[in-house]
């Protein structure tokens, strides 16, 4: 009901999800995904492991226009999340090196963003579908459970991820927030 993606069965060691779909949009200049947390997942996910945790080692975009079959990866200028493990940040799901990854831990249990710029706004034609690549080649099953994915063409940089927090800061009104929401 929320267009979130709940993966099930075996957990293996490590996976690829390719989400294709179409927009209404005419252009995108970011995509955003929202790991999910979820009652059948440990520790209520979002990721599969025991823990909770994910592993996300590279997030790939691709453009096929109208009868295309082979579709280059666009590039991402800049990735943000609103919460990194140490040592496992977001830009490391678009630095090219299936050896890193993007990890959560030891925030496991609650949803997480991360917002993904592309380095040139992608004009899309009619009749044009894109394809979502998601590898996840960690491995000892630190793969993504539950997830959504959502595109926009409003101006990328107000896109960004922001940590929790802030987010909860600027839900309040300005002059209702406490010193240390202000801050």
């Amino acid at each position: 009901p929320d267009n979130s993606i709940l993966v099930s069965g075996k957990n293996p060691d490590k996976d690829t999800y390719t989400i294709t779909a179409t927009t209404a949009l005419t252009n995108v200049t970011a995509l955003r995904l929202d790991v999910r947390a979820h009652d059948s997942l440990p520790k209520r996910g979002p990721g599969r492991n025991d823990n909770g945790n994910l592993h996300l080692s590279e997030i790939e975009l691709r453009v096929f226009e109208s009868g295309s079959t082979n579709s280059p990866p666009l590039k991402f200028r800049r990735a943000t999340a609103d919460f990194n493990q140490t040592d496992w940040g977001i830009e490391r799901a678009i630095d090219g090196d299936l050896k890193t990854a993007w990890g959560i831990y030891p925030a496991v249990g609650q949803a997480h963003q991360a917002v993904f710029e592309l380095a040139e706004p992608l004009a899309i034609k009619s009749g044009s579908r894109l394809a979502v690549v998601l590898k996840q080649a960690h491995g000892s099953g630190h793969v993504i459970g539950a997830f959504s994915l959502v595109f926009t063409s409003e101006n990328a940089t107000n896109a960004a991820a922001r940590p929790q927090d802030v987010e909860a800061a600027l839900a309040v009104a300005a002059a209702e927030r406490t010193e240390t929401q202000r801050v």
